[in-house]
């Protein structure tokens, strides 16, 4: 009877073979896992230019006013941006992020989270404890003399984007926000898709946003 000796010389050759799987799989996971975030942050950008063209509409059709980012409404209490750009727009589905994973509604008068806000950061001087910084909703389009560099909506972990105050004393100043304390804005690549007053929109750094890109030119008026 004639018994198969192993080799020892393979035993070596299957370790270096599980090395380097282990290697190229530590080396290619991270790239496809890019490489899918990049695909979802195609999309999402292409969302929020949808909805950056919808809100210019709907100030074409107010008298030259942003839309609101909330009004009130005779059945359901208060409606937000959302439903009164859906005639714009005609697909809910644009405001929900590929990328963002705390969906749902929250606890502040049951706005609904998706992963895109409104800009909430118009009025340039922080009004100290008590009251949000400023909504861009409502005011007068002609205020708006850079629409390419204004930001109307962008990535954001709740229903505004930009410097918040909320009874807090300012505590989420624009540098702390722009850093990524409050709320999570750069999901997509360790950046963001904005979009613009114009209608366009495009992925940042964060580095390259400034205040002025969220308020009102010094000296206009509502």
């Amino acid at each position: 009877m004639f018994y198969r000796t192993r080799d020892p010389t393979s035993a070596p050759a299957e370790f270096f073979s599980s090395q380097i799987i282990a290697i190229l799989a530590a080396i290619l996971f991270p790239v496809f896992a890019r490489a899918r975030e990049k695909a979802r942050q195609t999309s999402c950008v292409s969302n929020i230019k949808q909805i950056a063209l919808a809100w210019t509409m709907y100030g074409q059709d107010y008298d030259e006013r942003a839309c609101p980012q909330y009004a009130g409404h005779p059945t359901y209490g208060v409606v937000w941006s959302q439903t009164l750009l859906v005639p714009y727009i005609k697909n809910w589905n644009v405001w929900d992020c590929p990328s963002f994973n705390n969906a749902g509604v929250g606890t502040c008068q049951d706005r609904h989270r998706t992963g895109v806000g409104y800009n909430w950061t118009w009025d340039a001087v922080d009004p100290g404890a008590g009251g949000d910084a400023g909504w861009l909703s409502g005011r007068k389009l002609a205020t708006i003399n850079r629409p390419s560099e204004l930001v109307t909506f962008m990535d954001s972990g709740c229903m505004g984007c930009g410097e918040y105050n909320n009874g807090n004393g300012g505590s989420h100043a624009f540098h702390l926000w722009q850093t990524g304390t409050w709320p999570a804005s750069w999901i997509h690549n360790e950046g963001a898709n904005i979009g613009y007053a114009d209608g366009h929109a495009k992925w940042a750094k964060p580095s390259s946003l400034t205040k002025a890109m969220f308020c009102a030119v010094p000296g206009s008026t509502p």
